[in-house]
């Protein structure tokens, strides 16, 4: 039997797109998937449906193909222009906050080589701000 605790069904795991391309990470996303300054990440898209993008948090953490876990006044970030305007992905559209969900994707960790998480793109309207 897999008891089901309550801690794995509160949590609010999301990341979002600044408009420099940078993805940023929300503190409870940070604390709850245990990252810091200096973790590693790397992103993985769907060999069917390419749009469907899974962010990894990689079983080696010495990685040198992994993007990096920077922090600048307490704010959790990824340098992820590049990858972003690579894949056709919009940021910059100031009235259209690119927001992800991430919900843990066990199916995929072991092709991932660590833990993954599907990048659920989320809609947000365009008169409503983040909380």
């Amino acid at each position: 039997m897999k008891v089901l605790s309550a801690i794995d069904y509160n949590q609010r795991l999301r990341v979002s797109i600044q408009s420099s391309g940078r993805l940023s990470i929300t503190s409870e996303t940070v604390r709850c998937l245990g990252l810091a300054e200096g973790s590693k990440i790397l992103f993985g898209q769907d060999d069917n449906d390419p749009k469907l993008l899974y962010f990894i948090i990689p079983a080696d953490n010495e990685r040198i193909d992994a993007f990096e876990v920077k922090s600048s006044s307490g704010n959790y970030y990824i340098q992820t222009r590049a990858m972003f305007d690579a894949l056709g992905i919009s940021y910059n559209d100031q009235k259209n906050v690119k927001i992800f969900d991430l919900i843990r994707s066990e199916e995929v960790d072991a092709e991932a080589q660590g833990k993954a998480y599907l990048m659920k793109d989320r809609e947000v309207p365009d008169d409503v701000e983040e909380r």
